[in-house]
């Protein structure tokens, strides 16, 4: 029995980027179709396991049960791999007639290599930010990094394997910048237009957002807000600012991010285990409420 294509359109980045509204933005587009983030792609995404020890690995991953996609109902879709039946059967069970699949998960970068070894058309899209205001929004967020210190590192880990992956040049890596994203009416269609997709509206594959996710993407259906921007100006500390920058300024620059503060050089290691103990804190008190909260999924 011969199937139709699938393609994909990866959308990637740093957590707290922007990759849910633009996966909202793109699913809505004529032939596409979205679902939420797909982490268990780490153990689905270029391998082809038996359908019985598929189910079985599924039926334990709370971020598979966001898909409201029955473990029962994943079948053997001929597909390249059981990522590729996954989406088949979800897109069969769903009745969603798409044919590009857009993938908002963050960590997609990290499936670069795996996604050069496949047969069907692939296209990335990295999506930068601001590190100062993914600090700023991470802040807000259960599992995220509470300290300057720990969110540099964390935004610059993050945003790595996207550099890379643009630099290889073996498949189709846009950067795009989420300021110009929110700010600039030129940018989406300008990126419709190079993914080859058709800028008609569609709410057949519409994007819909999680309810274990939905409290952090309150924005995802509403108009790109350009005021957003800068918003981390008023809420950071010029001390967070000032640790922030110390750590990250030659990323920031590199990327045509203007620092506020020159490189600190007195920052001391008592500020740090002064950051720490905040930073663990905050993590125990998080941990616990991430995990009351993944048990009511």
């Amino acid at each position: 029995m011969g199937i139709d294509t699938l393609n994909y359109i990866f959308v990637g980045g740093c957590e707290r980027s922007g990759t849910t509204k633009l996966g909202f933005d793109l699913s809505n587009l004529e032939g596409c179709f979205s679902a939420p983030e797909a982490q268990f792609k780490s153990y689905t995404f270029g391998k082809k396991l038996e359908i019985p020890i598929l189910r079985e690995s599924l039926k334990n991953d709370f971020r598979f049960r966001q898909w409201g996609l029955p473990a029962e109902e994943v079948y053997d879709m001929e597909g390249e791999d059981s990522f590729e039946d996954i989406l088949r059967s979800y897109r069969s069970y769903n009745k969603i007639p798409g044919q590009a699949f857009v993938d908002h998960t963050p960590e997609n970068f990290n499936f670069y290599v795996a996604a050069t070894r496949q047969k069907k058309d692939i296209k990335f899209i990295h999506l930068i930010r601001d590190g100062r205001a993914v600090y700023n929004s991470l802040k807000n967020v259960i599992w995220g990094p509470n300290s300057p210190e720990r969110a540099a590192f964390f935004w610059m880990s993050r945003i790595c394997p996207g550099l890379i992956s643009e630099a290889d040049g073996r498949l189709f890596v846009k950067r795009v910048a989420y300021e110009d994203y929110v700010s600039d009416r030129e940018c989406f269609p300008k990126l419709v237009s190079e993914l080859g997709l058709i800028e008609n509206i569609s709410s057949l594959g519409r994007l819909n957002v999680n309810d274990y996710t939905n409290s952090q993407h309150l924005e995802v259906q509403n108009e790109p807000q350009p005021d957003r921007i800068n918003a981390w100006r008023a809420n950071l500390s010029k001390r967070e600012v000032e640790v922030f920058e110390h750590f990250a300024q030659a990323s920031l620059v590199l990327l045509n991010y203007e620092p506020l503060s020159v490189a600190d050089s007195n920052y001391r290691y008592w500020h740090r285990y002064y950051w720490t103990m905040i930073e663990e804190v905050k993590r125990i008190a998080d941990s616990l409420r991430f995990k009351a909260r993944a048990k009511r999924v």
